[in-house]
């Protein structure tokens, strides 16, 4: 039973994302507060509410089945808090993930507080 609970992915949906990126998962219960572009070749989207493990987790099924690459994804503890740091490719893309369960207060300005924060950054290749 127990390979079959890890083989189920972990629930999410699609979301349209600025510039040429088209859609991209984005786990359940994600607070989604950030999509823009920062100039012609940069998307940045944020979210909340989502721990990094569980950002983690959900991103190393869904990537893959969006059609992306992984190249890394690392949960690590750091200065008291838990941190993922996931790095993908795909859809002429590289891009990482960043997500923090305690962010600096300066997260706080994307109407996220500073529990459970996870920015995702698109760049063109």
């Amino acid at each position: 039973m127990a390979a079959a609970a890890s083989s189920r992915a972990p629930s999410g949906r699609m979301i349209k994302v600025t510039g040429s990126v088209g859609s991209f998962p984005v786990p359940a219960g994600a607070k989604v507060t950030e999509n823009i572009a920062i100039d012609q070749k940069d998307v940045v989207v944020a979210f909340g509410s989502v721990t990094p493990a569980n950002v983690s987790s959900f991103y190393a099924t869904a990537l893959p089945r969006a059609g992306y690459t992984i190249s890394g994804n690392s949960v690590v503890t750091q200065g008291g808090g838990t941190v993922a740091f996931i790095f993908f490719s795909g859809h002429g893309y590289k891009g990482d993930i960043g997500a923090l369960s305690k962010a600096p207060a300066s997260e706080a300005s994307m109407g996220l507080g500073t529990k459970n924060v996870t920015t995702i950054t698109f760049m063109l290749k």
